[in-house]
């Protein structure tokens, strides 16, 4: 399934670089889109990894550096060029460790796409963070009430957005996958399987909501 998701990062790609059209793109996406739907109807056994009681991975994706950009852009390159541009017209100096503060970004991107992974299996959505130490979150796919996409203007662009899960899980009722390709396509494949952990656990629609 990890392929399908390939495959849609790539047209995506190529419709950014103006090799596909849109309606060739739209037409690619839910032809893959359709082959995840049947995937998951089928319990296809020849899928990736498996993690116990027949738990399937789907895909394993991390945020996209594209995601930081702006905080990149903003803080390692606008705010020091302004600081050592001040300083050297008030005071005629020139602060060279101030441009050690664009250094400080590029870590933090670094280590947020590094540290954080979004794995869905048929079973469950599970958020890790850190690079150190761990943190899990996980929701049971069956308990997922809606799912959101989001893209700026400059996400669209680069060909990336957020998708936020909300559950009714008490612990972690909302969980945003931060900067992941083709967030449409994710969020279907989110959507696809959820609806096939609904039927496959038997639970009622009055289940999913919050007392």
């Amino acid at each position: 399934m990890s392929s399908v998701i390939e495959d849609l990062v790539r047209l995506n790609n190529l419709r950014i670089d103006g090799g596909i059209t849109e309606e060739e793109f739209d037409y690619q996406k839910e032809r893959l889109i359709s082959k995840t739907k049947e995937v998951a109807v089928r319990g296809d056994k020849e899928q990736t990894a498996q993690t116990g009681d027949n738990e399937i991975e789907i895909f394993k994706l991390s945020p996209s550096w594209k995601a930081y950009f702006d905080k990149v852009f903003l803080y390692g390159v606008m705010l020091p060029v302004t600081i050592v541009s001040a300083v050297k017209l008030a005071f005629g100096l020139f602060l060279m460790p101030v441009f050690l503060m664009s250094v400080v970004p590029l870590i933090y991107m670094c280590v947020k796409t590094r540290s954080t992974h979004y794995q869905l299996t048929t079973h469950r959505l599970i958020v890790t963070n850190g690079l150190f130490s761990k943190q899990v979150q996980d929701i049971e796919l069956y308990r997922v009430q809606d799912l959101h996409s989001a893209q700026s203007l400059l996400a669209r662009m680069m060909g990336i957005g957020n998708v936020t899960i909300v559950s009714a899980d008490n612990i972690t009722p909302v969980i945003t996958l931060i900067g992941v390709p083709d967030p449409l396509g994710i969020k279907e494949t989110i959507r696809t399987y959820f609806r096939a952990s609904r039927k496959r656990e038997g639970a009622r629609a009055s289940e999913f909501f919050q007392s």
